[in-house]
């Protein structure tokens, strides 16, 4: 069962269309018949989603889906490849980010991501995820950090900056294309290294 309303985004309102709330509706339920989450007010972070009922590590928490697909990254737009940006559905994106979140990255069948728990989630707890784990860069955000956590990082950064021990650590959690992108980078400045040293 899911709880909709209308919700107000970091934005500007947003009024679900039911067409599109039947959607969700059924393309959810056919892949987690229990899942369950509705969205309200957090204290100081706006909307947020929240569990109406108890997920244990490897639920999906939440299915995502593809509203569109955006030209470029912006401040609610999803990296869900390497040069490929999209706008999941009005649930998805008011999923507030935690630098110790709840939830994990899985990329699903339409290519868009599940998020799936990766703590045991209490009812009534939000659900939340680090959004590094699927942003290479993160430039659309205020320049400090809301999540409240002990292990706050201080600002809502992309995987790109985050250090390497939590790269590590998110590993099991975070979006393929992270990795490549790493990759991609890393050869170009041994190049940039190797052409500046004649080596």
């Amino acid at each position: 069962m899911f709880i909709f309303k209308s919700i107000k985004t970091r934005k500007k309102d947003v009024f679900f269309n039911e067409a599109i709330v039947m959607k969700l509706i059924d393309n959810n339920c056919d892949k987690n018949d229990e899942l369950m989450i509705k969205i309200k007010d957090t204290i100081s972070k706006g909307n947020g989603v929240f569990a109406a009922k108890a997920f244990k590590i490897g639920d999906i928490a939440l299915v995502g889906s593809i509203a569109e697909e955006a030209t470029n990254n912006s401040v609610h737009a999803s990296q869900i490849g390497i040069n490929r940006f999209i706008l999941h559905d009005e649930v998805y994106i008011n999923t507030n980010h935690s630098c110790d979140s709840n939830c994990g990255i899985q990329v699903n069948d339409t290519g868009c991501h599940n998020l799936v728990a990766i703590k045991d989630i209490a009812e009534g707890e939000e659900i939340t995820f680090d959004y590094a784990m699927e942003n290479y860069t993160i430039d659309h955000f205020p320049s400090q950090c809301m999540c409240g956590s002990p292990k706050c990082r201080g600002r809502i950064t992309g995987w790109k900056d985050l250090p390497k021990v939590t790269k590590e650590e998110f590993r099991p959690h975070a979006a393929p294309y992270l990795f490549e992108l790493d990759a991609i980078n890393e050869a170009k400045k041994n190049q940039e290294i190797q052409l500046t040293t004649g080596n």
